[in-house]
C-alpha cells in the first residue's frame, strides 16, 4: 500500500513528535519532517508531499513566507499542494493572513489530534480512520 506523504513543519520538536506519532498510528501516512520554513520549502519541492502542516512562527523562514514561496512555485491553485496553517495564536488577523496567502485550513495550538486527522481527511478527500 502506498502511503500519503504529509510534511510536518514546526520548530518545536515536541509538536513534531506528537503529530508524527498520531499520523503514523493511522498507518496511512508517510511523515516528512522540517524544523524551519526554509527546510519545509526544500523538502516540499524535493519530496512532493500531498499536504503540509505548517507552523506559522518558525526560525530562518517563517511559515507565512514559506507558504508564499510554495504558492509561487506551484501557482495559485491551493489544491495542488494543500497547506494547513498551525499557530499558537488564534487571532483573526493570523487566520486572515493565512487565508490570504493560500492556506487551505487553520489550526490553533494546542491541536486536538482528532481535528488534525479530520482536516487532513477533508482536505485530501480521504476516509479518516485511526487504527
Amino acid at each position: 500500500m502506498c502511503k500519503t506523504k504529509i510534511l510536518i513543519a514546526d520548530d518545536s520538536a515536541g509538536i513534531r513528535m506528537l503529530l508524527e506519532f498520531y499520523l503514523q498510528q493511522t498507518d496511512m501516512y508517510e511523515v516528512l519532517i522540517a524544523s524551519d520554513g526554509q527546510e519545509a520549502v526544500d523538502i516540499a519541492l524535493a519530496q512532493s508531499p500531498a499536504l503540509i502542516l505548517m507552523d506559522m512562527q518558525m526560525p530562518v523562514l517563517d511559515g507565512f513566507d514559506a507558504c508564499k514561496r510554495l504558492r509561487q512555485e506551484h501557482g495559485k491553485d491551493a489544491t495542488v499542494l494543500p497547506i494547513i496553517a498551525l499557530s499558537g495564536s488564534d487571532t483573526q488577523s493570523d487566520l486572515d493572513r493565512a487565508t490570504e496567502i493560500g492556506c487551505n485550513g487553520f489550526l490553533s495550538k494546542p491541536v486536538e489530534m482528532e481535528r488534525v486527522l479530520s482536516i487532513i481527511a477533508e482536505t485530501l478527500q480521504i476516509e479518516n480512520s485511526v487504527k
